[in-house]
């Protein structure tokens, strides 16, 4: 049987986007649990690779910007981001159009952003202001339902959805070495980060 997003942890899905990059390409990390989560899974490979994250002002200020002007040193980019950095920064999709008419055309580079989405701030479930106190939902877990595939439509950006890891191979295969930048959304559940990752630093 398939694996479900029920089923199929996050670290799941990074080690496939990790198994699937292409040899030379850049792999752009957002903070917070992506990074933690490409430390976790990322095993020893004869592959190579460029990784690079940034560091924001708050964690995630800028993170898609900063992806998108590394990339433009590489024909295939991917970036392994969380729904709350890609929120923080969705304006930068607007440069899809500034990549497919000014800077390469259909020689542009190919930018993947695959958003984890789990509907909120996962990383502070891991962390020590964890509290079962009303605020902490409102205030840290941020619960969100943004339609990505509307704001991906919004900018001229293809999408896909992969709900799970053998679809998001399928999606992938649709979207790398395509000029411009392009989304592949990925279902998860806010529940349970803590179990399955433990306390993060």
């Amino acid at each position: 049987a398939a694996t479900t997003a029920d089923e199929a942890p996050e670290g799941a899905y990074v080690a496939k986007v990790l198994e699937l990059v292409p040899e030379g390409s850049l792999v752009f990390s957002a903070n917070s649990m992506a990074i933690r989560l490409i430390d976790s899974v990322y095993l020893k490979s004869d592959k190579h690779i460029a990784l690079l994250c940034n560091r924001g002002l708050n964690g995630i200020d800028g993170t898609v910007s900063a992806a998108l002007g590394a990339a433009q040193a590489y024909n295939q980019t991917t970036l392994i981001t969380g729904d709350l950095t890609m929120l923080h920064d969705l304006n930068a999709l607007a440069l899809q159009g500034e990549l497919l008419r000014h800077h390469g055309g259909d020689g542009a580079p190919s930018i993947v952003i695959v958003v984890l989405n789990n509907h909120g701030g996962g990383i502070f479930d891991t962390l020590p202001q964890k509290s079962t106190k009303p605020y902490f939902e409102r205030l840290f877990l941020t619960p969100q339902r943004v339609d990505f595939e509307q704001a991906a439509r919004a900018f001229d950006v293809p999408y896909r959805f992969a709900e799970t890891p053998a679809a998001l191979v399928d999606a992938y295969a649709a979207l790398v070495g395509s000029p411009g930048i392009s989304m592949i959304e990925v279902p998860l559940t806010l529940d349970g980060t803590s179990e399955r990752y433990g306390r993060c630093r």
